[in-house]
């Protein structure tokens, strides 16, 4: 089928930053900065542009796990065809997570390197995108590196790799690999907030304030610096981050937890006790989600709207669509000292962490840590960024650290 779609406008929707990378066809291109730069839905943006202006196109989008993709980078660009008006030229296999572009065949597949099945069937890519590249290994790198073949002058194809992340740790093999040395098909691009001229205003606040907090973190995180991330780590020995067989009705104590958010991520976290232990056994996770998606995403994604679910109360309208949309949901009782005392009760768990189904909560959990001050004070004050899943069990434990369940695991030097 022949289709003509006019493109002649699209500088109008894409930062001035980004704009002329539509056109960079280097085998790496490595986007990395800060959070809120944009450099994720430039990337989407591309990939649409690519697949719609160019024969021969395929990509592979891919992370760690499959199941974080169709919660980021699925929703981004069914997103972008939506805002660019262009559903109809489009067809999107929801059970494969594939979309076609119908006017020449190129498609976009979504999975996850814990899909090795699929990715091995996977035949005549042109396009890897990895987001989130920090989760990837260098041996992953260097397999998908392989499954492109160089470039093909005959048909006029470049093969690429796309990386894109947010900067962690100086010590981190990627800044090894493409920063420390020099790599004439490599293409690296920083960006920050301050390069996004469609970023909402109220997180500009947040971004900013956090300079102010704790002006280390602020270079990292909103800077995109690499560098080492000090202060003390809220739970330093009690998290667990591994595979485990679990059966809901094998734990005890099941509880849910829902934070909400839209420039952060909306998080539901299901949470349960084994030997006085706590399981984090399953998570939703999703950014830049509407009341209305979130609901459809949730119930989509196989909820039992009989588990009852303690959100924040900060934002009571989206209690009440969630309530009358027909989840068993009630608001946490949120008041002075109840951050401290929820973050103390977790801190006095052992917290076990499942790798694959809650891979947000294992980011999350071991990089939360106290604030710092100008001078090096630290302060008994956690950096509130980055803490959604935290949050969710926050609100799903509630009624426990608040009836005084008693702390069966507290190794010494954990600091009560």
């Amino acid at each position: 089928m022949s289709c003509y779609i006019d493109l002649s406008r699209i500088r109008e929707v894409i930062n001035p930053v980004y704009y002329k990378l539509l056109w960079c066809y280097k085998r790496f291109q490595v986007y990395y900065g800060g959070a809120g730069s944009g450099k994720s839905v430039f990337i989407a943006q591309k990939v649409l542009f690519r697949i719609m202006t160019e024969s021969k196109c395929r990509v592979l989008v891919l992370r760690k796990i499959g199941k974080t993709t169709r919660y980021s980078t699925w929703d981004s660009i069914l997103d972008l065809i939506s805002e660019w008006n262009l559903e109809k030229f489009f067809e999107i296999h929801k059970s494969e997570y594939r979309i076609t572009y119908i006017g020449n065949g190129n498609d976009i597949i979504f999975s996850g390197l814990d899909e090795s099945e699929k990715i091995k069937s996977i035949r005549r890519v042109t396009i890897v995108w990895l987001e989130e590249a920090t989760e990837f290994s260098p041996e992953d790198l260097k397999q998908l590196n392989l499954r492109l073949r160089g470039k093909n002058k005959k048909v006029k194809v470049c093969y690429e790799l796309y990386l894109s992340f947010n900067p962690i740790d100086e010590d981190h093999w990627l800044k090894a690999r493409f920063f420390d040395r020099i790599d004439s098909d490599c293409r690296i691009i920083h960006t920050t907030y301050l390069d996004n001229q469609y970023l909402d205003e109220e997180y500009i606040k947040e971004l900013n304030k956090l300079k102010e907090l704790d002006p280390v973190y602020y270079e990292i995180y909103a800077l995109g610096k690499w560098g080492h991330i000090r202060g003390a780590r809220v739970f330093p020995q009690n998290i667990i981050i591994h595979e485990f067989p679990y059966d809901e009705h094998s734990l005890e104590n099941v509880r849910h937890g829902l934070d909400f958010g839209f420039n952060h991520a909306t998080a539901l976290m299901s949470t349960g006790f084994k030997d006085g232990e706590l399981y984090l056994f399953d998570e939703f996770w999703k950014k830049g989600r509407t009341n209305t998606q979130l609901i459809n995403d949730i119930k989509e994604s196989g909820w039992d709207l009989s588990r009852h679910v303690r959100c924040d109360s900060a934002e009571p309208d989206r209690y009440y669509e969630f309530r009358d949309a027909g989840f068993n949901i009630s608001q946490a009782e949120k008041g002075a000292g109840s951050l401290k005392a929820g973050i103390d009760y977790l801190r006095g768990r052992k917290i076990h962490i499942h790798a694959t189904k809650c891979p947000n909560a294992a980011r999350e959990f071991p990089a939360f840590r106290y604030r710092e001050g100008k001078d090096g004070t630290l302060y008994e004050e956690p950096v509130e960024i980055n803490d959604d899943t935290i949050a969710a069990v926050r609100y799903a434990v509630e009624d426990l650290w608040m009836n005084n369940v008693p702390v069966v695991w507290n190794p010494k030097g954990l600091r009560m």
